[in-house]
């Protein structure tokens, strides 16, 4: 279910520009997976290993998503 979302065709972009510039800005309407799929995609991403990751949105941090690996 979760490959039905909008976000999840481009992923592997994602991925690579996180992997080559370690920051990217997604945009996308609500209920395209940002907040669902992403994170979830990148859980286990070699360059997060050790680090924290945030994501954020209009109406401010979204604390949910910090974790140290």
């Amino acid at each position: 279910m979760l490959e039905n979302l909008p976000v999840h065709k481009i992923l592997p972009q994602l991925k690579e520009t996180l992997t080559q510039q370690g920051r990217a800005v997604l945009m996308a309407p609500p209920g395209s997976g940002k907040t669902t799929l992403v994170p979830l995609a990148l859980k286990d991403a070699p360059w997060l290993k050790g680090k924290k990751s945030s994501s954020s949105n209009p109406g401010g941090l979204r604390p949910g998503w910090q974790r140290s690996i």
